[in-house]
């Protein structure tokens, strides 16, 4: 702040008098009044911006409903477990065979009959 002789959009966390913690933005600048050097100081509680942003990141990945992964997730976790396994040199690129897909589908639903979809 010396240096500097202000400070912008600096986040922290702030106990009201009623014991709740907010988070809020300062910012404060150096000016000088008749003379004498003033600080004029502006605080903005930012909790609503900032409560609504992790839920924003949180239903990217959930399901609004339920909070289970969605689709998404769960392909960041696959991409993230090969990635794992191949530095691990567990996994060497291979693909599974095509009738792979249907004997897991058939595990998760039940046999399927044509024109059941």
């Amino acid at each position: 702040m010396r240096e500097r002789g202000a400070v912008r959009d600096f986040e922290t966390r702030m106990r009201k008098r009623s014991g709740e913690i907010i988070e809020v933005q300062f910012s404060a600048e150096v000016m000088e009044n008749g003379g004498e050097a003033c600080l004029l100081v502006s605080v903005a509680d930012v909790s609503g911006s900032r409560e609504a942003e992790r839920r924003a990141r949180f239903l990217a990945t959930r399901d609004a409903l339920t909070g289970l992964p969605n689709r998404v997730a769960a392909l960041d976790r696959l991409q993230h477990g090969m990635e794992r396994a191949t530095a691990a040199g567990k996994f060497a690129g291979r693909r599974a065979p095509r009738h792979r897909p249907v004997q897991v589908g058939e595990r998760v639903h039940g046999p399927m009959r044509r024109g059941t979809r």
